[in-house]
């Protein structure tokens, strides 16, 4: 090999160890706490929201920290948008924690496709003994509701919560039939076929997308990139006259310029 190759190739391969070390080490061990501000919705609400815990293993220390560091931000409520497990049901030790979150008027919930060992739309084979028994252990001895095409009024909010889509469980109009005149806010674990618009809900919350785990500056979501869907991946949009937000979640490893996030929702 010619020397003047040599420092090229040398700078490469440390480039390419040190965002190893970074988006398997160093990142995915960041929570990043994000806040944004919707104005002129007639309430004051401050609002938590995570998804995607997906620890893969039984032990909850992560999920401690994001605990401690939600209930230090004295919030009015705080929304779950599924993935409580990756794949199994061992893994929920992980999640027992979340039991222990401290808010003025509630923690609510919905269950993503992984609660049902799902990874596409499956609508014959949905596990729905895994998504019943995550559903039991979360609202066991805990303040935490799992909404399951369900809504809940809290000072004029109107929280809907709509069941996993890709398990076939969606059911719109189920979920808003006792809504009327409310400030409306839709909780789902994902966004995919579902209609955006502010005349339906004023704000829309979502999880799944992880924010892509992987982004590069100027280039946004790799996985994006490749195909997977999501319009909204990636944090705050306003579409069609509504508020919609995409947390980029609590997953493990790998994660590269798109740290674990908790969200906090002010209204105002």
């Amino acid at each position: 090999m010619k020397s003047r190759y040599k420092i090229p190739i040398v700078i490469l391969v440390g480039i390419i160890i040190m965002s190893g070390i970074d988006a398997f080490v160093i990142e995915p061990n960041i929570i990043e706490i994000n806040e944004i501000d919707i104005s002129d919705t007639g309430t004051e609400m401050r609002i938590g929201l995570v998804a995607d815990f997906q620890r893969q293993n039984a032990d909850p220390t992560f999920v401690l920290r994001v605990v401690d560091m939600i209930n230090e931000k004295n919030l009015d409520v705080v929304l779950i948008a599924g993935d409580f497990v990756d794949k199994r049901i061992d893994e929920l030790p992980s999640v027992e924690p979340l039991k222990q979150l401290q808010t003025t008027h509630g923690v609510y919930g919905v269950l993503g496709n992984h609660d049902y060992n799902v990874y596409f739309l499956h609508k014959d084979n949905a596990n729905l003994k895994m998504g019943e028994k995550i559903k039991d252990f979360i609202e066991s001895d805990s303040a935490v509701k799992i909404l399951k095409n369900e809504s809940v009024t809290i000072n004029g909010v109107a929280i809907i919560g709509l069941d996993s889509y890709w398990a076939g469980l969606r059911d719109v109009d189920v979920a808003f039939s006792d809504t009327s005149d409310e400030f409306k806010i839709l909780l789902a674990h994902n966004q995919d076929d579902l209609k955006i618009d502010g005349d339906i809900a004023d704000v829309y919350l979502f999880g799944h997308t992880h924010c892509g785990q992987v982004r590069l500056p100027y280039f946004g979501s790799i996985p994006k990139m490749m195909g997977f869907s999501g319009d909204y991946d990636y944090r705050h949009y306003v579409v069609n006259g509504a508020d919609v937000y995409t947390t980029c979640g609590l997953t493990p490893a790998p994660r590269f310029f798109n740290p674990p996030e908790i969200t906090i929702i002010n209204l105002t």
